[in-house]
């Protein structure tokens, strides 16, 4: 039977929502990204920031 330590989460932010020329909403929109995901369950989160 599984338990909750043989899973392993892992969760990476998306390029689809950035703008090229919107620093401010990109680091807002990766923030909301991580912290989904950690809320979400998961045990490690690799974020995409483009500046």
């Amino acid at each position: 039977m599984f338990q909750a330590a043989d899973c392993s989460g892992f969760a990476e932010t998306s390029l689809r929502n950035k703008a090229v020329a919107d620093n401010e909403n990109n680091l807002i929109r990766s923030t909301l990204e991580l912290a989904s995901a950690m809320i979400g369950g998961a045990d490690a989160v690799f974020p995409i920031i483009i500046l």
